[in-house]
């Protein structure tokens, strides 16, 4: 619940895009990411143990290097992060100007 000062500051076009483009996001998170979280999670399980069932010492010096590799996903995580924020807010301006410009098309097309 918000307060109708909330509704006074923003825009209609613009509360309506955040909300369309959240649900998108949440459902895409929900829906393709959990499946690939649960298909690498068992890819993972069965390479380890393939691994350590050949030679337990190459298997240790090799996962020696997963922390790089979980380090570079994670930096470039934030600044994709950082990106899709600054895209996001550029839709829902647009969408902002779109829906105020179709809702007040009676009032333009009078002038």
């Amino acid at each position: 619940r918000q307060e109708i000062a909330f509704f006074d500051t923003n825009k209609t076009g613009e509360i309506v895009s955040r909300i369309t483009t959240d649900t998108n996001s949440m459902s895409e998170a929900l829906s393709e990411q959990l499946s690939l979280v649960m298909w690498y999670t068992a890819r993972l399980v069965f390479i380890l143990y393939f691994m350590f069932s050949q030679s337990w010492q190459i298997s240790l010096f090799t996962c020696m290097g997963l922390p790089i590799l979980w380090i570079i996903p994670e930096c470039s995580g934030t600044f994709h992060q950082a990106i899709s924020k600054k895209v996001t807010e550029c839709i829902a301006q647009a969408n902002q100007v779109a829906t105020e410009t179709f809702s007040n098309m009676k009032t333009v097309r009078s002038f």
